[in-house]
């Protein structure tokens, strides 16, 4: 859990970060912003050429920061289950980590399968 509270730490100051570059590149474009025109000037500016154009580069620049960070969680989530799959995989071993990368596993199917399965199966009844 220590590697999640790290990931999820790092994310929240990394986060931060890319909001207020996101917010400054949009005020650098001087496009208008929902929620910064005057409740009465709304129905003027609403419909006018650069208030929609200016509503859908703000919704894509937002939209694509989202999905960003939405990818960056989804790639932190799949290294630290691979980092716990293979810390578990070695300690599975014994903590033998030269097995684990010097073995030809596919050699020692047959011999696995015959003291795992075939030696491990209950005997049926012998007349």
């Amino acid at each position: 859990w220590l590697f999640w509270v790290t990931v999820l730490a790092v994310k929240w100051v990394v986060g931060l970060g890319s909001i207020a570059a996101i917010q400054q590149a949009i005020t650098d474009l001087r496009t208008s912003q929902p929620g910064r025109e005057a409740l009465n000037e709304l129905p003027q500016v609403a419909f006018g050429p650069n208030w929609d154009k200016d509503m859908v580069e703000w919704l894509a620049i937002w939209g694509t920061g989202f999905i960003c960070y939405i990818a960056d969680t989804q790639y932190w989530f799949v290294l630290g289950c691979g980092l716990l799959g293979f810390v578990l995989s070695v300690y599975q071993r014994g903590w033998g980590l030269h097995t684990l990368v010097s073995e030809d596993a596919i050699c020692g199917v047959p011999q696995r399968f015959a003291e795992r399965v075939i030696l491990a199966a209950p005997r049926g009844n012998q007349n």
